[in-house]
């Protein structure tokens, strides 16, 4: 897969306006996380993957965690960051084996496929375990997910011939995606993992955490559908009780 960092750092003055573009759908996840939080005492927050640092920002506004820590591994949204948010962020790969974060937090956010950004399942699945490791004990995770079979989205030839490859080449590597981001001035090339459902859960459990709720979003309105096949999935994680 092309390298995420390159990637971002090219999208990066363009990623406010695509953001925009998706206000429905960011906004009820970020609705969902703030009506969860908004009650509980939140003294630490990360933000994995943080893009610009708006949403993180304005998430941390909402929640009122005594502290909040952003990390991301492109250079070019670091800087947007620091202008458009005055705010600091951490340069750092979490999707490393090597990767240390001394700190535990009650709210880790991950958000709008950042997992799928990552080149490989091993990788990912590192990315998971490091956001485990984060964790305080009564700790929770907010992970969104692209879905693969989600057929409001892409259309049912698109997703029957996604389900054809799983079922016919059962790889980690189904999923991987090549496209072009169009900011308008130009296309970007991109490479993106698309997850299905039962990859994820798997994924999740291997890393040592569970779901304690999951969400289907749609993608184009922001409305929570009832369906897999209709949306995103958002989940809300916890670290397993045994590993």
């Amino acid at each position: 897969m092309l390298n995420s960092q390159a990637i971002y750092d090219e999208f990066a003055p363009f990623y406010r306006k695509y953001s925009k573009e998706k206000k429905e759908y960011i906004d009820t996840i970020d609705k969902i996380i703030s009506d969860y939080c908004v009650k509980k005492t939140i003294i630490k927050m990360i933000d994995l993957g943080c893009g610009d640092g708006v949403r993180g920002k304005s998430l941390a506004q909402k929640i009122k965690p005594e502290v909040i820590k952003m990390v991301d591994n492109s250079e070019k949204m670091i800087e947007r960051a620091k202008k458009l948010c005055g705010v600091k962020i951490a340069e750092g790969d979490f999707s490393e084996k090597r990767w240390r974060e001394k700190d535990r937090y009650e709210v880790v956010i991950c958000l709008w496929n950042v997992l799928g950004h990552i080149s490989s399942y091993k990788k990912r699945l590192w990315a998971l375990k490091n956001i485990r490791s984060v964790l305080a004990e009564e700790g929770v995770a907010f992970v969104d997910l692209s879905n693969r079979y989600n057929v409001k989205y892409y259309g049912w030839s698109k997703v029957w011939k996604n389900i054809k490859e799983d079922l016919k080449r059962p790889s980690y590597k189904n999923g991987n995606f090549k496209y072009l981001i169009d900011v308008g001035l130009k296309k970007i090339p991109s490479v993106c993992h698309f997850f299905n459902p039962w990859e994820m859960e798997k994924m999740i459990r291997e890393a040592g955490l569970k779901i304690k709720k999951r969400y289907f979003i749609n993608y184009e309105n922001g409305k929570i559908e009832k369906y897999f096949w209709s949306g995103h999935i958002f989940s809300i994680l916890e670290k397993q009780a045994k590993v």
